[in-house]
């Protein structure tokens, strides 16, 4: 059994996590809409739709992804598996968003998520705030990664 770098999962999922409720919340207080405040009373009703959707299109994608792993045998790499859950949580987003977009619209209405230009303007207004906030993320991490093996300043003690 091959064992997994369950750090750089864990913090892969968590800079995706992140980064999707982020996108969600800059996408509803900074981009002009007509139609999500009609459909969401509250920021968190936009916010955790959306964010129920990914989660429930990145769950099995996750599992099929550690189990073909753990049958192959292959080794952990760190940032094959950060850039795994990335290439995982963006699919999610996709999928997601074409849900809420043509599924989750009532029968003759207009999508409840936009305002203007369709499906792709939508997706493309999402990944921008998304892709930053993961690489800000990973960076961060990865600093901070790096500063943890170096010794800190010298310690004084009054004595």
């Amino acid at each position: 059994m091959v064992a997994l770098r369950s750090s750089s999962w864990l913090f892969g999922c968590l800079a995706a996590i992140v980064s999707e409720l982020w996108s969600s919340y800059w996408m509803l207080h900074e981009i002009p809409t007509d139609t999500v405040l009609r459909y969401y009373p509250t920021t968190w009703s936009y916010v955790g739709e959306h964010f129920l959707a990914w989660c429930v299109a990145a769950f099995p994608m996750v599992l099929v992804f550690f189990a073909a792993r753990q049958r192959q045998g292959t080794r952990s790499n760190r940032w094959r598996d950060v850039l795994t859950v990335g290439v995982i949580a963006l699919i999610a987003e996709v999928l997601s968003s074409a849900y809420l977009w043509w599924v989750a619209t009532p029968n003759g209405e207009e999508p409840k998520l936009w305002y203007a230009d369709g499906f792709g303007t939508y997706l493309w207004a999402r990944a921008i705030p998304w892709t930053i906030s993961f690489i800000v993320i990973l960076g961060a991490g990865a600093l901070i990664r790096k500063w943890r093996g170096r010794p800190g300043p010298p310690k004084v003690s009054i004595a």
